[in-house]
């Protein structure tokens, strides 16, 4: 029987646990013996990017990434484009 892979290796997005607070969302994660968070944007806001990377900082969970959120706020690209600027890129 293969030996499972340590939860320390895990990596849990905010927006799995979204209606937690960034600084719960940590604890629990951390509790879980969790090694790393993938942060989605919309859980900065609420205390905002200074008191956002003090939690992360002071978490000792590795930040894996920064998850912007909002890619596909349409179906079509052209009302994508109009709807959301930040989603914007250059079409292939």
């Amino acid at each position: 029987m293969e030996t499972p892979a340590p939860l320390s290796r895990l990596c849990i997005h905010t927006i799995t646990t979204k209606p937690l607070p960034l600084a719960q969302a940590v604890k629990s994660y951390k509790n879980l013996g969790s090694g790393g968070i993938t942060v989605w944007r919309d859980a900065l806001q609420p205390q905002g990017p200074k008191e956002s990377a003090k939690i992360l900082a002071d978490s000792g969970l590795a930040v894996v990434s920064l998850c912007r959120g909002g890619f596909f706020p349409a179906t079509r690209l052209p009302m994508r484009w109009r709807r959301s600027p930040r989603t914007r890129s250059r079409p292939t």
